[in-house]
């Protein structure tokens, strides 16, 4: 799981619990308040979980999951508090008086209008590319993960590995299925 993918599962399960303690009559004022204390020991115990690095988000990413805009003319992106809680321990931000950190435990959780006074900069989109070579031939080729991500999966290799001919993914050689890319009878030759 990508880093968006954990950000956008917590942030459904906030809300969702959230909802919950509103719409469900058997909930009471206090055990409504423990349900929602409780739900973020419940998200970071998870086997899935990942503490969040915000700066591994795209501004797309950074978007979808409500960061906040703090200057039309840059593209920081202002913390959404409710993110808070799921930050990695370290990272680069900057607050919003322009003061540079990189330690969450430095951070305060003042807040206004629902946003962290701390900014972060979206990571670059990447062309970078991944394949699959099942008997010398491309079977998959897909966006790589980022590098911070703990590397390449199993049985599979960064392009920039193999000679790849430069039309292999026009558009009469291959299909979309969401993310990902199949790509057909194109030989492929490791580079030494």
């Amino acid at each position: 799981m990508t880093q968006f993918d954990i950000a956008q599962n917590i942030q459904r399960i906030l809300l969702n619990k959230l909802a919950e303690t509103q719409l469900y009559n058997h909930y009471t004022t206090e055990t409504a308040f423990t349900e929602l204390k409780d739900v973020i020991a419940r998200i970071t115990t998870n086997c899935d979980y990942q503490p969040i690095d915000p700066t591994q988000l795209t501004a797309a990413e950074m978007d979808a999951l409500h960061f906040g805009i703090w200057e039309k003319e840059s593209p920081a992106r202002l913390i959404p508090l409710w993110l808070y809680p799921f930050l990695a321990a370290e990272f680069l931000y900057t607050s919003v008086m322009g003061h540079k950190g990189t330690k969450t435990a430095d951070m305060d959780t003042d807040s206004r209008f629902g946003y962290l006074a701390y900014m972060v900069t979206p990571r670059e989109e990447t062309t970078r590319q991944i394949i699959q070579i099942v008997d010398g031939i491309i079977a998959d080729i897909r966006p790589g993960p980022p590098v911070t991500e703990g590397g390449i999966p199993e049985g599979w290799a960064e392009v920039q590995d193999f000679d790849v001919p430069e039309d292999c993914c026009s558009a009469n050689q291959y299909h979309v299925d969401g993310d990902l890319a199949i790509v057909y009878a194109v030989k492929v030759q490791k580079n030494s």
